[in-house]
């Protein structure tokens, strides 16, 4: 996974932006904090942008899905994001952090476990990247690395397991 040590190479314009931001800042002032984080997945914002909710809507109209297996990264739940940025900001110790739920998977490996939670009872195919077309360019690997925030706030995120069987029971219980 990336470390916050690592040297960020965006693919793409959105990345490119943010990085961009992160060296605004960064050259502006020496107290801030800077999250980055992967795969966000919640209950609040939109479906589109949200795998899980998308994954959730394709499942009842759908009896096969294909889903790629060649993008690896970090699923950060928003209710641990949001209660770990509020948790940093009470230390006081600014600066760059990766905040992901703990372990890393590829969206077939996310989407397999979600639909056998939810006993799905159609078909699920693993795809490649290439298979859909997309103008937009995603890295096949962006697992996040949190350190140093575990030993600052003595704990790690549940894992992204812990968190999406979360996400689960709640959207279930809507």
């Amino acid at each position: 996974p990336y470390t916050i040590a690592d040297l960020p190479s965006p693919l793409n314009k959105y990345g490119a932006t943010k990085l961009q931001g992160e060296i605004e800042v960064s050259h502006l002032t020496n107290r801030y904090y800077l999250i980055r984080v992967s795969w966000v997945f919640g209950l609040r914002g939109k479906t589109e942008v949200n795998f899980i909710k998308k994954l959730l809507l394709w499942s009842k109209d759908r009896d096969q899905l294909h889903i790629v297996t060649d993008q690896i990264s970090s699923p950060s739940y928003t209710e641990n994001v949001a209660k770990a940025v509020l948790d940093l900001i009470q230390t006081g110790r600014f600066g760059l952090y990766h905040i992901t739920n703990s372990g890393y998977c590829s969206r077939y490996q996310w989407a397999e476990w979600v639909l056998k939670k939810i006993d799905w009872s159609g078909k699920l195919f693993p795809a490649r990247s290439k298979d859909f077309p997309n103008s937009v360019l995603r890295p096949a690997f962006s697992a996040l690395d949190t350190f140093p925030l575990k030993n600052i706030l003595g704990h790690e995120l549940p894992s992204w397991q812990e968190a999406t069987e979360r996400f689960l029971k709640q959207w279930f219980s809507l």
